[in-house]
C-alpha cells in the first residue's frame, strides 16, 4: 500500500475515534496539504502549516490520553507549543532504546490492521520471545505490557540525554523549547531581520509528512482501545520527566 492510500485508510479508521481528538488528527492532513499547496508561493507559510501539523496530530495525542483517563496526562498542556513538539521525539527515543537492545528481534514488531472483532483497528505483533517458536504474538490491548530493569519501568533518560547531547544540549527539554520557537520565528521579525525560507521547502514538508504518518499511528493505538495501556502509561510518564513536569520517581531513570 502506498503512502497515500496508507494516509487515506488511517484517516477511515480516524473517523471512528473521539471527535474531539479526530478533529485535531484530521486538521494535520488539512495542514500537510495546504503546505505543500504553498510551495513557491509562500514558502514561509508552507513551512509554518507543515510544523503545525506536526503540532496538531500531537493536540489529538494529548486529548486522547486526557479523554482515556491516563494518570498524570492533565499536566500536558495541547497549547503548550513545547509540550506538542517534544511528541515526535519521544518516539525517536522510544524507537532508539529498542533497537539499542533488541539483539534477539523481540521488539520487531509489525503494525497492521487486524481482523475479526479488531477489524478496523491498528494491531502489532511481535515475534515469539520463546526460543524455536515461530509464531507471532498479539498482545491486546496492543499497547498493554511494559519494560522494565530492577522492578522500575524504563524512562529512556539514557536515549533523551543522548538525543539532548547531539543537539548540543543538557537536558531534551531544552531542544524541544528551541524546536517550540520555530513557528514564531517564522511569523515574526527579529533584529536581524524579517523571516526569510528563500529554498522550497518541500523536503522539509516530506519530512514533517513522515512525522504525521508516525504520531497518526501512535494516535489510533492509544484512542482505539478505550481501556488504559501500560506501556502508553510508561511511555507518558517517560515525556513528563523529559519535559520538566513530572519527576516520576517510580521510572528507572538510568535507562
Amino acid at each position: 500500500m502506498g503512502p497515500d492510500k496508507r494516509k487515506d485508510r488511517l484517516l477511515e479508521m480516524v473517523e471512528n475515534t473521539p471527535k474531539r481528538s479526530r478533529a485535531s488528527i484530521k486538521h494535520a492532513w488539512v495542514h500537510i496539504e495546504k503546505a505543500k499547496a504553498l510551495v513557491g508561493i509562500d514558502n514561509e507559510m508552507a513551512v509554518f502549516r507543515a510544523i503545525t501539523a506536526e503540532e496538531e496530530v500531537a493536540t489529538g495525542i494529548i486529548h486522547a490520553l486526557q479523554d482515556i483517563g491516563y494518570d498524570r496526562a492533565n499536566l500536558l498542556n495541547p497549547r503548550d507549543h513545547k509540550h506538542k513538539s517534544g511528541m515526535w521525539y519521544l518516539l525517536k527515543i522510544i524507537s532508539a532504546f529498542m533497537h539499542g537492545v533488541d539483539s534477539e528481534g523481540v521488539f520487531k514488531g509489525i503494525v497492521s490492521e487486524g481482523n475479526g472483532e479488531d477489524g478496523g483497528k491498528l494491531v502489532i505483533s511481535f515475534p515469539s520471545p520463546i526460543h524455536g517458536d515461530s509464531r507471532w504474538v498479539n498482545p491486546v490491548p496492543p499497547l498493554n505490557f511494559s519494560i522494565s530493569s530492577d522492578e522500575k519501568n524504563i524512562s529512556f533518560q539514557k536515549q533523551a540525554q543522548e538525543l539532548a547531547s547531539i543537539h548540543n544540549k543538557k537536558k531534551l527539554e531544552k531542544f524541544i523549547s528551541k524546536e517550540a520557537n520555530l513557528r514564531n520565528e517564522l511569523i515574526y521579525a527579529s533584529p536581524d531581520g524579517l523571516p526569510s525560507v528563500t529554498e522550497a521547502p518541500s523536503g522539509f514538508i516530506s519530512e514533517r509528512k513522515l512525522r504525521v504518518m508516525a504520531l497518526t499511528y501512535a494516535y489510533l493505538l492509544i484512542s482505539q482501545y478505550r481501556e488504559k495501556q501500560v506501556f502508553v502509561q510508561q511511555s507518558l510518564d517517560a515525556y513528563l520527566r523529559m519535559l520538566g513536569r513530572n519527576q516520576a520517581e517510580h521510572l528507572h531513570h538510568a535507562l
